[in-house]
Protein backbone atom coordinates (compact mmCIF):
# COMPACT_ATOMS: atom_id res chain seq x y z
CA UNK A 1 0.00 0.00 0.00
CA UNK A 2 0.92 3.51 -0.53
CA UNK A 3 1.79 5.55 2.27
CA UNK A 4 -1.03 8.32 1.29
CA UNK A 5 -3.52 5.57 0.91
CA UNK A 6 -2.67 4.31 4.67
CA UNK A 7 -2.42 8.25 6.07
CA UNK A 8 -6.18 9.26 3.88
CA UNK A 9 -7.58 6.23 5.31
CA UNK A 10 -7.00 6.73 8.80
CA UNK A 11 -8.36 10.29 8.74
CA UNK A 12 -11.61 8.62 7.30
CA UNK A 13 -11.43 6.55 10.56
CA UNK A 14 -10.64 9.00 13.19
CA UNK A 15 -13.21 11.43 11.60
CA UNK A 16 -16.07 8.77 11.66
CA UNK A 17 -15.07 8.17 15.28
CA UNK A 18 -15.10 12.13 16.37
CA UNK A 19 -18.40 12.32 14.56
CA UNK A 20 -20.17 9.19 16.16
CA UNK A 21 -18.59 10.50 19.76
CA UNK A 22 -19.89 13.97 19.17
CA UNK A 23 -23.67 12.71 18.82
CA UNK A 24 -23.47 10.35 21.50
CA UNK A 25 -22.24 13.30 23.97
CA UNK A 26 -25.64 14.17 25.30
CA UNK A 27 -26.43 10.53 25.93
CA UNK A 28 -23.22 10.66 28.15
CA UNK A 29 -24.01 13.85 29.35
CA UNK A 30 -27.36 12.22 30.65
CA UNK A 31 -25.37 9.23 32.17
CA UNK A 32 -22.98 11.36 33.92
CA UNK A 33 -26.15 13.50 35.61
CA UNK A 34 -27.87 9.94 36.36
CA UNK A 35 -24.01 8.98 37.96
CA UNK A 36 -24.44 11.99 39.83
CA UNK A 37 -27.73 12.12 40.84
CA UNK A 38 -26.66 8.74 42.11
CA UNK A 39 -23.28 9.56 44.56
CA UNK A 40 -25.61 12.15 46.20
CA UNK A 41 -28.13 9.47 46.79
CA UNK A 42 -25.37 7.41 48.12
CA UNK A 43 -23.60 10.01 49.94
CA UNK A 44 -26.47 10.94 51.94
CA UNK A 45 -27.44 7.71 53.07
CA UNK A 46 -23.26 7.39 54.12
CA UNK A 47 -23.53 10.87 56.11
CA UNK A 48 -26.65 9.76 57.55
CA UNK A 49 -26.28 5.83 58.07
CA UNK A 50 -24.83 7.10 61.59
CA UNK A 51 -27.34 9.65 62.45
CA UNK A 52 -30.08 7.09 61.67
CA UNK A 53 -28.66 4.46 64.19
CA UNK A 54 -28.84 7.32 66.26
CA UNK A 55 -32.35 8.35 65.63
CA UNK A 56 -33.41 5.00 67.45
CA UNK A 57 -34.00 6.82 70.55
CA UNK A 58 -36.12 10.27 69.88
CA UNK A 59 -35.95 11.73 72.91
CA UNK A 60 -34.24 15.15 73.20
CA UNK A 61 -32.48 14.24 76.67
CA UNK A 62 -29.45 11.92 76.40
CA UNK A 63 -29.69 8.28 77.33
CA UNK A 64 -27.79 8.86 80.57
CA UNK A 65 -30.35 11.08 81.53
CA UNK A 66 -27.69 13.69 82.68
CA UNK A 67 -26.88 17.01 81.09
CA UNK A 68 -24.11 18.89 83.10
CA UNK A 69 -25.06 19.04 87.20
CA UNK A 70 -28.82 17.86 85.69
CA UNK A 71 -30.29 14.36 86.19
CA UNK A 72 -33.33 14.59 84.29
CA UNK A 73 -34.36 10.87 85.15
CA UNK A 74 -34.19 11.38 88.53
CA UNK A 75 -35.92 14.79 88.88
CA UNK A 76 -32.88 16.42 90.29
CA UNK A 77 -33.89 19.80 88.32
CA UNK A 78 -32.66 23.51 89.37
CA UNK A 79 -32.55 26.54 88.11
CA UNK A 80 -29.30 25.92 86.19
CA UNK A 81 -30.94 23.10 84.49
CA UNK A 82 -32.56 25.48 81.22
CA UNK A 83 -29.11 26.96 80.75
CA UNK A 84 -27.27 23.75 80.33
CA UNK A 85 -30.02 22.47 78.53
CA UNK A 86 -30.24 24.90 75.90
CA UNK A 87 -26.04 24.43 75.47
CA UNK A 88 -27.30 20.72 74.58
CA UNK A 89 -29.74 21.40 72.45
CA UNK A 90 -27.46 23.77 70.89
CA UNK A 91 -24.67 21.52 70.13
CA UNK A 92 -27.25 19.27 68.94
CA UNK A 93 -28.25 21.56 66.37
CA UNK A 94 -25.29 22.75 65.21
CA UNK A 95 -24.22 18.91 64.90
CA UNK A 96 -26.66 18.41 62.21
CA UNK A 97 -25.42 21.83 60.83
CA UNK A 98 -22.05 20.61 60.29
CA UNK A 99 -23.08 17.16 58.96
CA UNK A 100 -25.19 19.10 56.41
CA UNK A 101 -22.28 21.55 55.57
CA UNK A 102 -20.43 18.59 55.29
CA UNK A 103 -22.64 16.51 52.59
CA UNK A 104 -22.40 20.02 50.86
CA UNK A 105 -19.03 19.89 50.49
CA UNK A 106 -18.57 16.03 49.62
CA UNK A 107 -21.59 17.35 46.42
CA UNK A 108 -19.61 20.12 45.61
CA UNK A 109 -16.36 17.70 45.26
CA UNK A 110 -18.31 15.12 42.63
CA UNK A 111 -20.07 17.96 41.26
CA UNK A 112 -16.30 19.74 39.82
CA UNK A 113 -14.73 15.94 39.35
CA UNK A 114 -17.74 14.80 37.32
CA UNK A 115 -17.85 18.50 35.98
CA UNK A 116 -15.85 17.86 32.56
CA UNK A 117 -18.63 15.78 31.12
CA UNK A 118 -21.70 17.47 32.28
CA UNK A 119 -20.15 21.04 32.04
CA UNK A 120 -20.94 22.20 35.71
CA UNK A 121 -17.58 22.64 37.29
CA UNK A 122 -18.17 26.17 38.09
CA UNK A 123 -21.55 25.60 39.78
CA UNK A 124 -19.63 22.87 41.99
CA UNK A 125 -16.86 25.31 42.85
CA UNK A 126 -19.85 27.99 43.35
CA UNK A 127 -21.44 25.25 45.52
CA UNK A 128 -18.36 24.59 47.47
CA UNK A 129 -17.36 28.62 47.96
CA UNK A 130 -20.83 28.64 50.05
CA UNK A 131 -20.78 25.50 51.73
CA UNK A 132 -17.67 26.75 53.09
CA UNK A 133 -18.96 30.01 53.85
CA UNK A 134 -21.75 28.70 55.51
CA UNK A 135 -19.62 26.20 57.84
CA UNK A 136 -17.59 29.41 58.86
CA UNK A 137 -21.15 31.48 59.65
CA UNK A 138 -22.45 28.12 61.73
CA UNK A 139 -19.21 27.75 63.27
CA UNK A 140 -18.83 31.16 64.13
CA UNK A 141 -22.48 31.67 65.66
CA UNK A 142 -21.83 28.58 67.65
CA UNK A 143 -18.96 29.88 69.16
CA UNK A 144 -20.71 33.08 70.16
CA UNK A 145 -23.60 31.05 71.32
CA UNK A 146 -21.57 28.93 73.17
CA UNK A 147 -19.45 32.50 74.86
CA UNK A 148 -22.99 34.07 75.84
CA UNK A 149 -24.60 30.73 77.23
CA UNK A 150 -21.33 30.13 79.24
CA UNK A 151 -21.73 33.86 80.65
CA UNK A 152 -24.80 33.42 81.34
CA UNK A 153 -24.62 29.95 83.26
CA UNK A 154 -20.74 31.49 84.94
CA UNK A 155 -18.58 28.67 83.90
Amino acid sequence: MERGTIDHSFRAVTSETYTSVSQSTPRLQHNSRKMLHRSRIASALFILAPSLAYAQNPSLIPSSGTIGSCNFLTGDIHASCVVEYLQYLIGLIFMFIGAFFLLMIIVAGYQIAIGSFTGQKEAGFERLRWAIIGFMISALSFAIISFVIGALSGT
